[in-house]
């Protein structure tokens, strides 16, 4: 059955309101909210009644913030008090939506999340639709946690279901001593409580830079969204790690938390710029807001300093046969002399042009880092067609199960690109959720490569742009490129175009480039969906994915 949402607002900003209540249009044709404002009260009908009926009974209440409504007496004393005490007890959920800018610190709901992202005004967007999506996606995301049974009379109202959080424990580990100017690994991993986490995987794997006796650990409580069908689904969170010191200064990654396991381990790669103690921050966010740090420190030494440890030696082993001629029986007189004063220089000379030829070779040797494996890596210049030098498949999520759940089609005809002029797209169906109830494809080199094998060299390009369309039109999927770590070999880079709710419109995306570093890159593209955002089956359009 359809939530019903409330729309509290300034009739200043009818405009404003008008352009979400388009925007939510694809959650109403699919039957998920209903809406009502005060626009909806019929001739004749007693306005105060209407809208107490209405406040009273809503399950989504939507406070559509502005300098107006801040002014008004009757939006901010009467309906959204009466809001705020229906969210108290739980008995409807309440979202601040920030049309303009206006001073809302201390105000009564400034303790909950808002929209857009950030709290960021609607109309300081320089595309206000794309304000209008991101209000769209929070609301879609609040929408599939309640479940909303059928009333057992005319009186009853909704109910929520318990949410009741549960405890998760953030892992982080960064090694105790670094060297100036060598880059190391930050590992992230969200762990159950009983679990071993990232302290047993750095048990089981004496290659990683950190060791167990650095794991970090901070408590947190979680709450998974709910399904369609009432049932927790993964949580899609990001880190974001700070470290002024190193370079580089910030990253941001996503990672899903299972809802009966451990996450992956999410892998950073810094690099220390200055000696000392240092500081990283690792932040946990979800739903645009910070919902737990850890502070890891480290001390960095020098390579002059006399207390790093010693650099690994190249050491190449020559074989050499020595003839020994054992003098005669009955020498002649000065023959020792003849060998101390005349073979000792020859021999210093020998073992000085060996020293020498050996120091040539080692000289010539490719030079040897710690940081990652020595490799020849293939240069490839933009432009470049994706499809032309990396390939689909390596599957992510529930696409690790096969064609029963996820399914590529690179020569499909079915919906040709207008302008295309040979017809053919990528078609991709995630059919059916599975157990970790996301999936994705990277396109690699080599096929199958999640880090085993160097990639390539990409030079001349400054973004990748694609072109995407939806079967249905209201498809979320995010967009990446880059990204693969945690082997030998791992990409240098990793850019995020984020989530984006398709049209049946082939549409042009670009991904940005400027900046990253590209010296070997794995992942050229990559798209994953999680499950709760979607129904199923997925379907979805690719064409002309483009290095430029």
């Amino acid at each position: 059955m359809a939530l019903s949402v409330f729309y509290s607002y300034a009739h200043e900003d009818q405009e404003l309101r008008d352009r979400l209540e388009i925007a939510l249009a694809g959650l109403r044709h699919q039957g998920l909210i209903e809406s009502w404002h005060d626009r909806c009260i019929g001739a004749g009908e007693e306005w105060q009644g209407q809208i107490d009926k209405h406040i009273n009974s809503a399950d989504i209440i939507l406070l559509l913030i502005s300098p107006d409504f801040i002014a008004s007496d009757y939006c901010y004393g009467i309906e959204m008090q009466r809001a705020l005490e229906r969210h108290r007890l739980k008995q409807a959920k309440v979202i601040p939506i920030i049309l303009e800018p206006v001073d809302w610190s201390g105000a009564p709901f400034a303790k909950l999340q808002p929209l857009p992202r950030d709290g960021k005004p609607v109309t300081l967007w320089t595309h206000r639709n794309e304000a209008f999506l991101d209000i769209a996606n929070g609301i879609r995301e609040v929408v599939r946690r309640y479940h909303r049974p059928a009333p057992a009379g005319p009186f009853s109202t909704a109910v929520l279901p318990d949410e009741a959080p549960r405890s998760r424990v953030l892992d982080a580990a960064l090694p105790s001593q670094v060297v100036q100017g060598r880059a190391t690994e930050l590992l992230v991993l969200i762990r159950l409580p009983g679990s071993a986490g990232l302290n047993g995987a750095l048990l089981a794997d004496d290659d990683a830079d950190p060791r167990p006796q650095d794991v970090r650990s901070k408590p947190f409580e979680v709450m998974f969204p709910l399904g369609t069908m009432g049932q927790p689904e993964p949580l899609k969170v990001t880190i974001e790690v700070t470290s002024p010191d190193f370079h580089p200064a910030s990253q941001r990654k996503n990672v899903f938390i299972p809802v009966n396991a451990d996450s992956e381990i999410c892998a950073f790669v810094l690099t220390p710029q200055r000696t000392g103690q240092l500081t990283v921050f690792v932040e946990l966010q979800w739903e645009d807001a910070q919902r737990g740090h850890r502070r890891l420190r480290t001390n960095c030494l020098g390579d002059t300093s006399g207390e790093h440890r010693e650099a690994p030696m190249n050491v190449v082993s020559m074989p050499l046969m020595v003839l020994i001629t054992p003098p005669p029986a009955d020498p002649p007189r000065g023959h020792m002399s003849v060998l101390r004063g005349s073979w000792v220089p020859i021999l210093v000379a020998l073992i000085g042009v060996l020293g020498a030829s050996i120091a040539a070779i080692i000289g010539k040797l490719p030079e040897l880092s710690c940081d990652r494996p020595a490799k020849s890596i293939a240069i490839v210049k933009a432009p470049f067609s994706v499809s032309d030098l990396f390939k689909p498949g390596d599957f992510m999520g529930d696409g690790e199960n096969g064609e029963n759940y996820l399914e590529i089609n690179e020569g499909f005809t079915g919906n040709p690109r207008p302008g295309d002029s040979d017809g053919i797209c990528t078609r991709i169906r995630y059919k059916q959720r599975g157990e970790k109830g996301f999936a994705g494809i990277y396109w690699a080199w080599p096929d199958h490569n999640w880090g085993d094998k160097p990639g390539r060299r990409v030079v001349g390009a400054s973004k990748i742009s694609f072109w995407a369309a939806g079967e249905n039109g209201r498809e979320v999927v995010e967009f990446k490129a880059g990204g693969i770590e945690g082997k030998q070999f791992f990409d240098t880079f990793q850019a995020v175009l984020g989530q984006r709710r398709l049209t049946k419109e082939w549409t042009r995306f670009e991904i940005d480039l400027q900046g990253k570093d590209l010296s070997d890159v794995i992942g050229g593209f990559a798209w994953d969906a999680a499950a709760n955002w979607n129904d199923f089956p997925l379907t979805f359009y690719l064409d002309d994915i483009r290095y430029e």
